[in-house]
């Protein structure tokens, strides 16, 4: 009997040790629940962590606690949730507080302990009581907080008394510690999707507003704006592509844009078609490379097309169309106009010079001397008028397309020596002495091209050479055959005033002349000689340019090519 009623009595006490564990695991499951449960609804940070760090402290009846995160860039702790703000103290080598408790956070973290309980705090060697607040605690329970491999952070809990944590504490903090760890990791991948997202918000919502006033922009512009595919259909077409086109929108997007074009007559066809050609061949696209008139039933339309490019990679092109049916209009009137005036100024001037001349030659009776001197400045201001209107003419019929080569063989030799006799047997070339120099070339290579242009081409450069070198100057002009690439170089050098380097721009444009030296050599004109062989020597398919030095001298070069491409082709490629 006493065997069986120790037996029943030791059973009753392990059932009662065992309902007490039991009721201890039950409390510790209970408050793992409410710090889970609590943690799985919080995904921001700054409540978070203050959060865990208070439910967990409760749990374990710690005093005092601190959770410590891990700077990835700088591998520095900082404290990022304190249950005592007081523990925080300032350090002089420090821009941030600090709590005595890193001293423990640094040790776990080296040693490379998942979790520690020490039960004397002032026997450890990393411990040091002498910081501020530092001698009050006694116990300690610290925890890496991880996810994987990767380390948040470090939680450190405190106690004033000693031994105050046990190893249920410690099955309690690690249980909970990952769940804390998990909750900041959640936490922290929330806060990166969303400042990701509101950064992305942003990005739309200024690609939004700069679509917005892109589009605003292109609507109103008053040029016709196209955008094409590399396949060349439309993508973009704007209200003035409306208006151009005289078609809808919706008709002309997906279209190609050589289609669009195409059915407006023969003009706008053959740009088509050229188009079309170098979409083709995309890697032969140049980075600007169509800019011309087209006619779009009875209205004119200036073209300009460039490719897009992104890098080296070709996207499409864009396409700006701008009616200017009304300053066609206005150039044609006015060249009809310079034209009619022209004309009209020629007659007359014919018969002064006619007449001046007969009289000069005494037809109408003996001429004294002081009448001869005054006639003969009546021709010098005849022939230069009559140069002006001449020259005037030729611009007129080189705007309004008159102009045309009537192509034959000819020898630059001839032509050159018939402008030198011409250009030495006038009045004012005649009064002022001068050296010019050229020899002929021998068999020299005849080239094809209109003769009457290209005199007027040589005419006008040795003539500025006359006009702008002063007195007892020299001028050469050379003939360079080049025969490997069938091309024959002209140059005419002076040694006169030179070009300054504020004009050179503008020494091709029309009614521009250097006003100060022009007054000083007592240069007459209207400026349009150089733009004249400018446009002559590219109607020949050749270049024109010069080199220049101020009280030095000017050259002028002209390249020619020996045979013009449409009349050789025209001919059945026969060069003579």
């Amino acid at each position: 009997f006493r065997q069986v009623t120790s037996f029943a009595d030791d059973l009753e006490r392990e059932v009662a040790e065992r309902t007490s564990e039991l009721e201890e695991e039950r409390d510790r499951i209970d408050k793992l629940y409410q710090i889970t449960s609590e943690l799985a609804r919080m995904l921001d940070m700054e409540h978070l962590m203050p959060r865990a760090l208070g439910m967990v402290s409760k749990a374990v009846n710690a005093k005092d606690g601190v959770i410590m995160q891990l700077d990835p860039i700088t591998d520095q702790l900082y404290s990022r949730a304190v249950l005592n703000p007081n523990s925080l103290y300032d350090s002089p080598t420090s821009d941030r507080q600090l709590h005595p408790a890193e001293r423990i956070a640094r040790s776990l973290i080296m040693e490379d302990e998942a979790v520690r309980m020490v039960n004397n705090l002032p026997d450890e060697d990393y411990w040091d009581a002498t910081l501020p607040g530092a001698d009050v605690w006694k116990s300690a329970l610290a925890l890496l907080l991880e996810t994987g491999e990767e380390l948040l952070g470090v939680m450190v809990l405190l106690s004033d008394e000693r031994d105050a944590f046990q190893e249920a504490h410690v099955r309690l903090v690690v249980a909970a510690g990952n769940q804390v760890a998990s909750s900041i990791n959640n936490a922290e991948l929330y806060k990166m999707i969303r400042d990701q997202a509101e950064r992305l918000g942003t990005l739309l919502r200024v690609e939004q507003e700069e679509a917005d006033k892109n589009k605003a922009i292109l609507e109103g512009i008053a040029d016709g704006v196209v955008l094409a595919d590399t396949d060349g259909k439309i993508l973009l077409f704007n209200n003035a592509a409306e208006r151009i086109f005289q078609m809808p929108r919706n008709q002309a997007l997906g279209q190609q844009l050589s289609q669009i074009t195409g059915v407006y007559g023969a003009t706008a066809a053959s740009w088509a078609q050229r188009l079309e050609q170098k979409l083709r061949n995309p890697d032969d696209i140049e980075r600007d490379f169509l800019d011309e008139r087209i006619t779009l039933a009875d209205r004119t339309v200036s073209v300009h097309l460039s490719p897009v490019y992104t890098e080296d990679k070709f996207l499409g092109t864009v396409s700006v169309f701008r009616d200017i049916t009304s300053e066609v209009l206005a150039e044609r009137s006015k060249s009809e106009f310079v034209a009619n005036v022209s004309h009209e100024f020629r007659t007359p001037l014919t018969s002064i010079k006619g007449y001046n001349d007969l009289i000069l030659m005494g037809a109408f009776g003996e001429v004294g001397d002081q009448q001869k001197m005054m006639l003969t400045t009546i021709k010098e201001n005849v022939t230069r008028l009559a140069a002006l209107v001449e020259d005037v003419l030729n611009i007129s019929k080189i705007d309004s397309g008159r102009e045309h080569l009537t192509v034959q063989m000819l020898d630059v030799n001839k032509v050159v020596e018939q402008v030198i006799e011409h250009l030495l047997e006038r009045p004012q070339h005649q009064n002022k002495p001068m050296t010019v120099n050229f020899n002929v070339v021998p068999d020299l290579p005849l080239i094809q091209g209109d003769i009457e242009k290209l005199t007027q081409v040589i005419n006008n450069l040795i003539d500025n050479a006359f006009n702008y070198t002063p007195s007892g100057g020299t001028i050469g002009i050379e003939l360079i055959p080049q025969d490997e690439e069938e091309r024959l170089l002209i140059s005419v050098t002076d040694t006169g005033v030179g070009i300054p380097e504020s004009f050179r721009e503008s020494v091709w444009e029309r009614f521009k002349r250097d006003d100060e030296t022009a007054v000083t050599l007592e240069v007459a004109g209207t400026g349009l000689g150089l733009s004249i062989v400018k446009e002559l020597v590219e109607m020949h398919n050749g270049q024109v340019w010069f080199e220049s030095e101020v009280n030095v001298g000017t050259t002028f070069y002209v390249t020619l090519p020996y045979y013009q491409p449409q009349y050789y082709y025209n001919t059945g490629g026969n060069k003579n």
